[in-house]
């Protein structure tokens, strides 16, 4: 497992690209079904080895995001936000979606991985069974949805 550097604040594009980026995963999580929302998501094949300056600057902005909006942008959003530009940008995405009984109530959670390096909502997971996980990376092992 590999941690992400300390990034200072990302470009003006990287923030714009992950603001529209939450806007749209806000958006389709409510319209659609998540599978079909996730495979669109990483539906580029992964063709580039997972950089982590890269990956942190992606995750510092989808995170400024989540906590500057109206309305509010938990894990699925983040996570498929995130999913989405790693993605786009050719790295491997592995985007786990697991529930788990907290206190008594029933909840989901999202978290995804580049390769060995824990992108978002990693810290967590193990607290959560997991229920679908879906990758664009063919030589992952296997994964089920």
């Amino acid at each position: 497992m590999t941690f992400l550097p300390q990034v200072n604040r990302p470009p003006p594009a990287l923030l714009a690209e992950a603001g529209f980026a939450v806007l749209r995963a806000s958006i389709a999580i409510r319209l659609q079904p998540f599978a079909n929302v996730v495979r669109h998501a990483i539906a580029r094949q992964a063709v580039a080895e997972p950089d982590p300056a890269t990956i942190a600057s992606v995750v510092r902005a989808v995170e400024a995001w989540a906590r500057r909006v109206p309305w509010r942008v938990l894990c699925m959003e983040q996570g498929i936000a995130a999913a989405t530009m790693l993605a786009r940008r050719g790295f491997p995405v592995d985007l786990a979606y697991g529930a788990a009984m907290i206190d008594g109530d029933l909840q989901a959670h999202v978290w995804v991985h580049s390769g060995e390096i824990d992108v978002i909502g990693c810290e967590n997971a193990v607290d959560f069974a997991v229920l679908s996980q879906f990758s664009n990376d063919s030589s992952s092992s296997p994964v089920h949805s």
